[in-house]
């Protein structure tokens, strides 16, 4: 059962490790830029896998109560709310990167480092 979770991490680790090691020659604001970037982001995706945590019981729920209906129907919600809400912050952050990132650092450099990280990956 903890394979697929500690297989996540070390890829993460090895993803992390590999990023850093490329960052590093062109110093502490690209690399701390990458890392403010990263933690935006990863708040960005926060709601929506709270979503995707609630959804499981409640679609359960009524799979077993026979209600394939609101199965689809919850499922279906889910997924509207979902895409619109990462809709909003992949805008947000392509057009508006700044502002998420200032409240991390004043360095501007490291906030242009993390404006550009967050415009490519929005």
């Amino acid at each position: 059962m903890g394979i697929p979770a500690g297989a996540e991490f070390a890829f993460l680790a090895v993803y992390l490790f590999v990023v850093y090691s490329v960052t590093r020659p062109f110093g502490a604001a690209a690399q701390a830029g990458f890392g403010i970037g990263m933690r935006v982001l990863q708040s960005g995706f926060l709601p929506v896998v709270a979503l995707g945590i609630a959804v499981g019981p409640v679609a359960g729920q009524n799979f077993g109560a026979g209600k394939g209906d609101r199965v689809r129907a919850t499922f279906r919600d889910a997924a509207g709310i979902a895409a619109g809400a990462m809709f909003i912050f992949a805008v947000v952050a392509h057009f508006s990167p700044e502002p998420l990132t200032r409240p991390f650092t004043t360095d501007p450099a490291v906030i242009a480092t993390a404006a550009v990280y967050l415009q490519i990956v929005s």
